[in-house]
């Protein structure tokens, strides 16, 4: 044969032009060995030239039906490395080598049948080919049978198993992997909820220097709801978490007492937040401050938003922040979602006028208040005419079916069985019906009804477990506002949540200010809409404080053991603070 096509090496190590030569002679194997040089990262010729050789020997070797380099000319074609992309290709390659022996391109075949790539979808065909790499201890499809076992696609499904195989691909290192297994452990998803484990993957990830996880950890230490409190160790994450690039983490650092890093340390009662008081008016916060002067009018509409200003450790004295304006940008965009102009004002009129969270809350809130047990799916029957109950269900059934019922469209026992027809009949495919017999249309009847009531078991399992998710929000709330002094005539007095949206409006419009999103003008009307709005609902500093808890606990549900309590010391005690030098 003549290798008119070969590129030329004249360039390549005598070795490597030895092998050549001895693989224009024909020999296989020595092809491929060409290819494997040439295809290596660390050759020192691996450039376009060098992919091309690659290719041009893999095909060669692939001509000569070389198993191995069938099966990698194949993920060239899947891949589009060197060649066209071409999964049509790409699994008859794939195929071709598993025929001649080849083992190592099952998982290429179980992705192309679990995907239909280049052959018609066939998931039992993928989860067979998962199975057995699996228990041959390939990671990857440990990984692909477990989604497999989740879905229930292509086989039973069946949460046990695939928690096995997640488990196992946890255990060998896989970070996504365990972060997805604390999120299962956190929120209740494929197992029932469990915070030691959910801490013990966390950690996993942590400890393997993920950013995030480093960063929950820090939180579950700092907050002490799913462990215990832990003040050293939550400093060490979020310390670790700052080295790793994780932006606003310096704030948070600057936060803690230096007592609360120190065990054995005696701090005078009442007074945790003397360290928060002295970075909060340092001579470089009171120089920033006087760089960016703002009237005593501005200075209380920026009070209404001091808890979370306080709790980043940011100066609530002023409309400026020590922040460019990308890290503002990246900032609203990754907690807000808000990345331009439109979204910012449609955000900031949206909690300034309490038409954020607050409704919904509120009708939670007015629920909870009066509730003395855990709730049950009877009680949920049996509240069906309730006011409260009915934005309840709305709000629960848009999450569940994507259905905005109106006001008027009171969610009775009719209308939920209405809806689960129509999502039934969604879900059952049903092909030429004209042609089906009387036992089979009796089983499709059969079908749909026990998917409407799944859709309905689901249902109202979803609103039940919400409901005692709050019902532990708020009762989680008084206790820790009534750690801070707060009695059980005052936390009954409070009359909404709405202190929660009125308190993120300063930190929307101070963040889309400086990322250039808004105009001071525009950000100050908000500020002053959202604190004459304030101060229509709540008395006091004191009582508009416990608003804004309640409306965060009721938020965050399992997250309501919230740090932010911790600050009301300061901003209630200290004469320093913005709720004592400026009068409600």
């Amino acid at each position: 044969m003549i290798y008119n096509d070969c590129p030329s090496y004249d360039h390549c190590p005598n070795e490597i032009k030895q092998l050549i030569a001895q693989a224009k002679t024909g020999d296989t194997d020595a092809k491929f060995a060409v290819f494997e040089y040439f295809n290596d990262e660390e050759t020192e010729e691996h450039d376009d030239t060098a992919q091309t050789s690659a290719v041009y020997w893999l095909q060669e070797a692939a001509k000569d039906n070389h198993p191995q380099a069938i099966g990698i000319l194949g993920v060239c074609y899947a891949d589009g490395y060197g060649l066209e992309q071409n999964d049509d290709k790409a699994f008859e390659l794939y195929n071709k080598a598993y025929e001649m022996g080849n083992l190592d391109v099952r998982l290429d075949l179980a992705n192309c049948c679990a995907k239909g790539l280049g052959v018609p979808e066939d998931a039992e065909k993928a989860v067979s080919f998962y199975k057995e790499l699996a228990e041959e201890g390939n990671q990857n499809a440990w990984i692909h049978l477990a989604n497999h076992y989740r879905s229930g696609i292509g086989v039973a499904q069946n949460c046990d198993e695939a928690m096995k195989w997640y488990s196992k691909a946890g255990e060998h290192g896989d970070i996504d992997v365990q972060k997805e297994l604390a999120d299962f452990y956190r929120f209740g998803r494929v197992v029932k909820k469990d915070y030691e484990k959910m801490l013990y993957w966390t950690t996993k990830a942590a400890e393997q220097g993920d950013g995030d996880s480093m960063y929950q950890l820090a939180l579950a230490y700092r907050n002490g709801e799913i462990t215990k409190q832990d003040h050293a160790q939550a400093h060490k994450w979020f310390t670790k978490a700052a080295e790793a690039g994780l932006r606003g983490v310096h704030k948070l650092l600057a936060t803690f007492d230096p007592e609360d890093l120190e065990p054995n340390a005696k701090t005078p009662s009442g007074q945790k937040y003397t360290h928060l008081s002295l970075a909060l008016h340092s001579h470089k916060m009171q120089a920033f401050e006087a760089a960016s002067p703002t009237t005593e009018q501005q200075k209380k509409w920026l009070a209404y938003g001091a808890i979370l200003m306080v709790a980043n450790a940011e100066s609530s004295r002023t409309l400026d922040l020590m922040e460019t304006q990308d890290s503002a940008a990246k900032m609203l965009s990754s907690w807000w979602d808000i990345n331009n102009v439109n979204e910012a004002l449609r955000t900031a009129d949206y909690l300034s006028v309490a038409k954020g969270h607050t409704p919904f809350a509120d009708e939670i809130y007015k629920f909870v208040q009066k509730s003395e047990k855990t709730f049950t799916i009877t009680d949920l029957e049996l509240n069906f005419q309730d006011c409260n109950m009915a934005n309840i269900f709305r709000r629960a059934i848009k999450s569940h079916t994507g259905i905005q019922l109106c006001d008027e469209a009171l969610p009775r026992k009719e209308l939920i069985d209405a809806l689960a027809e129509i999502y039934a009949n969604n879900n059952t495919e049903v092909e030429h019906p004209e042609t089906w017999t009387t036992s089979e249309k009796t089983e499709l009847t059969q079908i749909i009804n026990t998917i409407k009531q799944e859709f309905i078991n689901d249902l109202y399992e979803n609103i039940t477990q919400d409901i005692n998710d709050s019902i532990e929000a708020y009762r989680t709330a008084c206790v820790l506002l009534k750690d801070l002094g707060y009695t059980d005539e005052e936390l009954a007095s409070v009359p909404s949540t709405a202190a929660w949206d009125y308190g993120r409006v300063a930190f929307i419009v101070r963040y889309s200010v400086k990322a250039e999103y808004i105009e001071e003008g525009t950000a100050w009307n908000f500020l002053r809409t959202a604190a004459d709005n304030a101060a229509r609902h709540y008395k006091s500093w004191r009582q508009y404080a416990a608003g804004y808890i309640m409306g965060r606990a009721l938020g965050y549900k399992n997250n309501s053991r919230d740090f932010h309590h911790s600050r009301l010391p300061y901003l209630l005690n200290d004469p320093k603070s913005p709720f004592n030098e400026i009068a409600f």
